[in-house]
């Protein structure tokens, strides 16, 4: 054990500014440190600069401006190591509820919803935003921390607008299109301006804007792969032409209920009476489903076409309630309203025969998942269009068939 003269202790206050630490009270303590291990551990035989480097690496991994580093990063950020920590708690999050989502949302099973509003939950507002943070620290360029903290955002708003896409909510398609859009068109040229004049990274900026402007591209066209105009079109007339046929056939029953003879108007009024039933509450269901799916008022989707709906929209919460017998407007209430309809038509003479033929409720094979009971096969998986349009085929087809009995009864010569 001995004591360090004024010169080697120069030398090492020399040392540390040299190896990059500027903070001088940090200076003079790392110096106070280096100083005592060195005074109790140094003995008088011993080289004095070659027990100076083996001592030395005991404050560092690297480099002992580590230190100043780690030292700003407590002084700057308080909570560094636990945003730290929790980006990595929140990456490993979104990957798992990622995978676990994509697993269960591809196998149809119960808790795929929930993963991947996870998943986005942690990445768009735990991870990306602590990134902004770290990556405002880590940069040294005012204009790189502002470029990245742009990029960071537009990533975000892309991944909320994927989440809510997958779970069919409002307004996916404006937080996708206008996230994508800027990327392409104004960050990935802002990124390119900002670093391509500095040689050291010109090659890295090079290849980056390469495949960013690539991928973004890529993103950016598959927002024209929906349904074309075409098909929209075709949907629109056919549908149209189903809801046409549904007012007209309305007006046809009553006409023809109230052009029948008092003999035969008697016979068909409780047969009538569950055909109007039947028919109000369809109507009352398809503009149920209009306003649970797009979220207007009933008013509005009286007169709401599907040209102006979100076709996806909705569906999930559409397809739940609408097995859920607990709601008013659900599927099992609508095969048992079909069922006494047809019940009645029994007691009137219609042969049991020529019953099966109307509105077949049996199971029936589907090419997705197999045979189906009547009301998984419609509804299960429906989407407002496929609904709506379903309910104006049947109305069209208990109208038809009422009209079909009263024209048997009222001509006794022809079979019902």
């Amino acid at each position: 054990m001995r004591t360090l003269d004024e010169k080697e202790i120069d030398f090492i206050f020399n040392d540390i500014k040299a190896r990059g630490v500027t903070i001088e009270d940090l200076q003079l303590n790392l110096l106070d440190h280096i100083c005592c291990i060195m005074e109790e551990e140094l003995s008088y035989d011993q080289d004095f600069y070659k027990f100076y480097e083996n001592v030395l690496p005991r404050f560092f991994k690297n480099e002992l401006r580590e230190i100043e580093e780690e030292t700003t990063n407590l002084l700057t950020f308080k909570n560094y190591y636990a945003m730290k920590n929790t980006l990595y708690i929140s990456g490993i999050a979104t990957a798992f509820f990622t995978v676990a989502g994509a697993i269960l949302k591809s196998f149809h099973l119960p808790g795929a919803g929930v993963c991947i509003v996870l998943a986005g939950f942690f990445f768009s507002l735990v991870f990306l935003p602590l990134m902004i943070v770290l990556k405002f620290k880590d940069e040294e360029s005012k204009t790189d921390k502002l470029v990245f903290a742009f990029g960071f955002i537009l990533a975000s708003i892309a991944a909320i607008g994927v989440i809510f896409k997958i779970m069919h909510w409002p307004t996916a398609m404006p937080l996708m299109l206008s996230s994508v859009t800027l990327y392409v068109f104004a960050y990935v040229p802002i990124y390119f301006l900002t670093r391509i004049r500095r040689v050291e990274m010109r090659f890295n900026t090079m290849v980056n804007s390469v495949i960013m402007i690539s991928c973004g591209g890529l993103l950016f066209a598959m927002f024209n792969l929906s349904n074309s105009k075409d098909i929209r079109d075709s949907f629109y007339v056919m549908h149209e032409s189903m809801r046409q046929q549904t007012i007209q056939s309305n007006e046809e029953s009553a006409q023809v209920m109230m052009a029948l003879p008092d003999s035969v108007k008697r016979s068909m009024e409780p047969v009538y009476k569950r055909t109007k039933e039947l028919l109000d509450y369809m109507e009352a269901f398809r503009i149920h489903s209009i306003v649970l799916s797009q979220s207007v008022s009933e008013e509005e989707a009286v007169s709401m076409n599907i040209q102006d709906m979100a076709w996806g929209t909705g569906t999930e919460h559409l397809q739940h309630e609408l097995l859920d017998e607990q709601k008013t407007y659900n599927a099992i209430a609508l095969k048992r309203m079909i069922g006494e309809w047809k019940a009645g038509m029994t007691e009137i003479g219609v042969d049991d025969s020529e019953l099966a033929r109307w509105v077949n409720l049996d199971e029936m094979a589907t090419k997705e998942y197999g045979n189906q009971s009547w009301e998984d096969a419609h509804f299960k998986h429906a989407t407002v269009v496929s609904l709506i349009t379903y309910l104006d085929q049947l109305s069209v087809e208990v109208n038809q068939r009422f009209v079909q009995v009263a024209f048997a009864l009222n001509k006794p010569d022809k079979a019902v």
